[in-house]
């Protein structure tokens, strides 16, 4: 039986086109930046520095040490002055970035009805990025942490690894104090959210233009977020 749900946001959650969403975040924060480092170095620094945070193992440290370790190793920039800067630039320019987004009004519902039937909720976002810009997104959804409990949010902070990596699965399923088969991952990236199948999970795909859906794709079950209830009413076990 389900007793937990593993929420990814962007593209799930939020209807949310990254590759649109991220030329405008890459191009804000750059130019936020501009006055401490020169925007080629540092949007290099940063890539790589994000790299470094997917190929995290597990074994090193959190995925902000490993970004910080790459991005000050290749800019030698002060972290002292840096770091007060990034988080200033989610507090503020990043904040305004919401009108690359849209809300999917069954986001709340989902949630809304998840948390009636008692179930353990986890924003399973790629750890990317830091809470704050994670709980900015939440808002935007309809979906705020101030409104709703999660029992854990990804971020960057508190992760070793990314999806899809097994231990990001298995590492979500223990923080909910729960064993992978009583988890199910509800994403829309075939590569990086449906993986969590092979350690046990069950797995939803989220596909709004249902005439992408097919059968070649691995999970238990897909469809709309609104289906996903359905479908999570009805045992949440079929193969559709």
């Amino acid at each position: 039986m389900i007793q937990g749900l593993l929420l990814d946001l962007d593209g799930t959650l939020l209807i949310n086109d990254m590759d649109t969403f991220g030329r405008f975040y890459f191009k804000a924060i750059a130019k936020h930046m501009a006055s401490l480092l020169d925007p080629d170095l540092f949007m290099s620094a940063l890539m790589s520095s994000t790299e470094a945070m997917y190929q995290n193992d597990g074994r090193g440290g959190t995925n902000v040490e490993v970004f910080q370790a790459h991005f000050f190793e290749l800019t030698q920039a002060d972290p002292a002055v840096i770091m007060p800067a990034l988080n200033e630039f989610y507090q503020t320019t990043f904040q305004d970035l919401d009108i690359y987004t849209e809300r999917d009004p069954a986001a709340r519902r989902l949630v809304e009805w998840a948390i009636s039937r008692g179930l353990k909720l986890a924003v399973a976002t790629q750890p990317l990025f830091p809470l704050e810009a994670i709980l900015t997104r939440l808002r935007w959804a309809g979906v705020s942490a101030d409104e709703f409990h999660y029992d854990l949010i990804t971020s960057y902070e508190v992760m070793r690894t990314c999806k899809p990596h097994p231990l990001y699965f298995r590492h979500v399923a223990a923080s909910l104090q729960l064993d992978v088969d009583q988890c199910c991952m509800v994403g829309d990236s075939v590569e990086a959210d449906l993986p969590a199948g092979e350690v046990g999970m069950r797995t939803y795909w989220v596909v709004r233009d249902l005439e992408r859906i097919t059968d070649r794709v691995a999970a238990n079950g897909r469809g709309t977020l609104d289906h996903l209830i359905y479908w999570l009413e009805h045992g949440g076990n079929d193969v559709v």
